[in-house]
């Protein structure tokens, strides 16, 4: 069976965006994601749910790349991908692990 690795890239605080869009008694209550680390790995495959631990917003996000790149449809592998949190996105990268 087909498998496919996400991998974190980055998990960042856009600060510059915070300090531009938030009160400023927010600013230090604004942290990096705290469901990824930095170089944190999951493995799926096309019946796997979403992997323990995943944030379920990250995993919608990153669900149809994940899909096309597992049935070997989007000749950009790796991808490299990221979730939808415009203050503190996490980067992931998505490749097609053949057996």
């Amino acid at each position: 069976m087909v498998k496919a690795e996400i991998r974190v890239l980055q998990v960042i605080v856009f600060e510059d965006l915070v300090k531009k869009t938030l009160p400023q008694d927010v600013w230090e209550h604004v942290v990096p994601c705290e469901f990824f680390k930095t170089g944190q790995s999951f493995t799926v495959d096309a019946t796997s749910e979403m992997p323990e631990g995943f944030c379920s917003s990250a995993w919608f996000d990153l669900r149809d790349k994940l899909a096309a790149c597992l049935r070997d449809e989007d000749p950009l592998t790796p991808l490299i991908v990221c979730c939808q949190d415009g203050l503190r996105p996490v980067t992931f990268r998505i490749e097609r692990l053949e057996d």
